[in-house]
């Protein structure tokens, strides 16, 4: 897997995970929008989009990446699950709902965990 960093920071966030044959977006930040496409490989599957929490800088272009993708929601144990990925979210202590994320590329066997904005873990599980 290979893990992009296209923008951090209060003016925008957004990131890319790679497996050999997909990309997951991670993060929608205001103004993300077309900086992020650019950067997904032509030969690569969009395969969708996560996001941590709702403040602008991570979601605020979530409206246009609905258009374009799939935007994952989560089931009532904090999982989703396709033919890609396998991703289990964890509650973090920010100023508003946010989660972490442990990321399982299928294709790679490989995982990764995300964290942003956080104070602590709330969720024990973690």
């Amino acid at each position: 897997m290979i893990f992009k960093c296209i923008s951090t920071g209060s003016s925008g966030n957004g990131y890319l995970l790679e497996s050999e044959s997909a990309v997951l977006i991670i993060e929608a930040g205001k103004g993300m929008f077309k900086k992020i496409l650019a950067n997904i490989p032509k030969e690569k599957q969009l395969s969708g989009l996560i996001y941590s929490h709702m403040h602008s800088d991570h979601a605020g272009d979530l409206d246009k990446f609905h258009k374009v993708t799939e935007v994952f929601y989560f089931n009532a144990k904090n999982r989703f699950e396709n033919d890609e990925w396998i991703i289990k979210r964890f509650k973090v202590l920010h100023n508003c709902e946010c989660w972490a994320f442990a990321i399982f590329c299928k294709e790679e066997k490989k995982s990764m965990l995300f964290i942003t904005d956080f104070v602590k873990t709330i969720d024990k599980e973690i």
